[in-house]
C-alpha cells in the first residue's frame, strides 16, 4: 500500500511529463499510483484520449464518474469520447448530465481544485446541438445553438451566429474540446512539502567563556580551572576528613553567566526582559523595562535592519487579546504593564504597506478569492485590487483592503476607467503610466477578453 506522499510524488511527476509532451511517461507515472481518486482518473482519461486509446479513456472516465457523478468536467469529456466513438446516445445523456451539474450556473472555475479551466454552459449547449446533428435532429440542434448565444458571456469572441446558420442548412458542426493539456495539479503546498528540510541545521559556537571553545556538540558538565578557565580532565579527589569533624569542600568554580560578565563582554541589565517582535521574520532581544519610545524604535529598527521608514509597533492586550498600537509614552508605559515572566511580544509592521511599490494597473474581483496559503491574498466581488507585479502568465501580486499577496489572474478583470467631464488624460500626460506598464495593461486586457 503506497502512501500519500508517493501519490502526490507520482502526481506530480505525472504533470511535470504532460507539460514536456511525454505522454507515455505521464501514464506510467499515473498508472503506478496504487489508489487513484477522482482527479488521477480524469487525467488518465485524458492522457489516453491524447495518445488515441478511446476505448481505455472511456473506462478511467466510467471510474471518476462512479465516484463523483457530479463532477461536469469529468461528464463533458466523456461526452467528447461517446462522440469521436458515434456512441451519440451516450453522449448526449452525458452532455445533458453535465448541463445538469452546472446547477443554472452560467461558468464553473475549477481553478481552486487544480484544474486551470472554465467550463461555459454554453459549451455544453454547443456539443449538445453537435450530437443532434450528428442525429440529424435539426430542429433540437436550433434550439440548443440559440440557448447558447443567450447564455454566451458578454465580450465573447465565439462565433455562435454562424454555427447557428450551419445547422439552420442541416449541416453538422464540430464539437468544442478541451485544450490539450489541461489536467488537475496537485496543491503547490502538497508538493513542496515532498521536499526535504533541515529543521535543526547545524550548530557553531556564538560565545563561551571558555577561550578558543570550538565545541558545538552536548557533553557532560565537568569542572573548570580557575585560573585558564579550561576543562580540567584530572578527577577531583576528596581531602581527608578527620572522624567526627565536617568539612565544607571547595568545588570548582561553575561557568559564569555571559549576562554578568565583565570581561569583554557587555552587562545586561538585571531587570531586563525578553521582547519578541514579529516582523516579515521574528527576532528576540533583551530590553530594560521604562527604555523610552524613541530608543525602543531605534534598538527594534537596528535588530531588524530598517533603518529608515514609518513602522507601527503593537502589542496584545492580554485581557482583549487585541493589537493595541504604540503611539507614544503614554501607551509604552501601558505595554510594560503586559510583561509576564519577564516576556513580551510585540508586532511591528510598516504604516504604509506599499511604500516604495508602484501601481502597474487596476482590476476588478469578478469572483471570490480565499486563497490557497499564507503568502495569498483574500478579495470578494467587486473589490479594487492595484496590481503591482506579474509572478507568472497565471499569477499576479498586489493590494487590495491593506493587504498584500498574490492572487490568480483568471478570479479578475481590467478595471474600466471612469467617465468623468474632465479632458481624458493620454500616457505622454501622466508621468506614472510608461510604455512597459501600458503594455502590460494592454496584454493583460487582451488575456482576459480571450480567456
Amino acid at each position: 500500500m503506497s502512501s500519500y506522499r508517493d501519490l502526490i510524488g507520482d502526481w506530480d511527476r505525472a504533470v511535470q511529463a504532460i507539460d514536456r509532451q511525454d505522454w507515455l511517461s505521464a501514464l506510467n507515472y499515473l498508472t503506478n499510483i496504487a489508489e487513484p481518486n477522482v482527479r488521477i482518473w480524469f487525467n488518465l482519461g485524458c492522457v489516453r484520449m491524447h495518445l488515441g486509446d478511446l476505448s481505455g479513456a472511456l473506462q478511467e472516465f466510467d471510474k471518476a464518474i462512479v465516484k463523483d457523478d457530479r463532477l461536469a468536467i469529468c461528464l463533458f469529456q466523456r461526452g467528447i469520447v461517446h462522440l469521436q466513438l458515434d456512441m451519440l446516445d451516450e453522449a448526449l445523456g452525458d452532455f445533458r448530465h453535465a448541463l445538469t451539474s452546472l446547477r443554472g450556473n452560467p461558468v464553473i472555475d475549477y481553478t481552486q481544485l487544480g484544474l486551470r479551466h472554465r467550463l461555459y454552459s454554453w459549451q455544453v449547449l454547443y456539443n449538445m446541438a453537435a450530437v443532434y446533428c450528428r442525429l440529424c435532429q435539426w430542429q433540437e440542434a436550433q434550439q440548443s445553438l440559440e440557448e447558447a448565444v443567450q447564455r454566451k458571456p458578454k465580450g465573447s469572441n465565439v462565433k455562435l451566429n454562424s454555427a447557428l446558420s450551419i445547422a439552420k442548412r442541416n449541416k453538422t458542426i464540430e464539437p468544442v474540446d478541451i485544450p490539450e493539456g489541461i489536467v488537475f495539479r496537485p496543491s503547490k503546498h502538497e508538493v513542496d512539502e515532498l521536499k526535504l528540510k533541515d529543521f535543526l541545521g547545524t550548530s557553531k559556537v556564538i560565545s563561551s567563556v571558555v577561550p578558543n571553545d570550538r565545541f558545538a556538540g552536548f557533553g557532560p558538565l565537568r569542572p573548570m580551572d580557575h585560573e585558564s578557565a579550561e576543562p580540567s580532565s584530572a578527577p577531583q579527589t576528596l581531602p581527608d576528613i578527620p572522624a567526627g569533624t565536617t568539612a565544607q569542600l571547595n568545588s570548582a568554580p561553575a561557568a559564569v553567566p555571559r549576562e554578568v560578565m565583565k570581561d569583554n563582554i557587555q552587562v545586561t541589565h538585571p531587570d531586563s526582559v525578553v521582547m519578541k517582535v514579529h516582523y516579515e521574520y521574528t527576532v528576540a532581544t533583551k530590553v530594560a523595562p521604562g527604555t523610552s519610545y524613541t530608543d525602543l524604535l531605534n534598538i527594534i529598527k537596528s535588530k531588524l535592519g530598517q533603518q529608515s521608514g514609518q513602522m507601527q509597533l503593537s502589542y496584545k492586550d492580554t485581557e482583549t487579546q487585541e493589537l493595541v498600537p504604540i503611539k507614544g509614552e503614554a501607551d509604552l508605559e501601558k505595554m510594560w504593564n503586559q510583561i509576564v515572566e519577564r516576556r513580551i511580544t510585540l508586532w511591528y509592521k510598516p504604516t504604509d504597506p506599499l511604500a516604495g511599490r508602484h501601481v502597474l494597473f487596476r482590476t476588478l474581483a469578478i469572483y471570490n478569492y480565499s486563497g490557497e496559503g499564507p503568502e495569498d491574498m483574500e478579495f470578494n466581488v467587486g473589490d479594487v485590487i492595484d496590481v503591482l507585479s506579474e509572478v507568472n502568465e497565471e499569477w499576479l501580486e498586489g493590494h487590495s483592503n491593506g493587504k498584500i499577496g498574490i492572487f490568480p489572474l483568471c478570479f479578475v478583470e481590467p478595471q474600466k476607467p471612469e467617465i468623468t467631464d474632465t479632458k481624458e488624460s493620454s500616457c505622454s500626460e501622466d508621468t506614472s503610466c510608461t510604455p512597459t506598464r501600458a503594455a502590460k495593461k494592454v496584454a493583460f486586457e487582451v488575456e482576459c477578453t480571450e480567456y
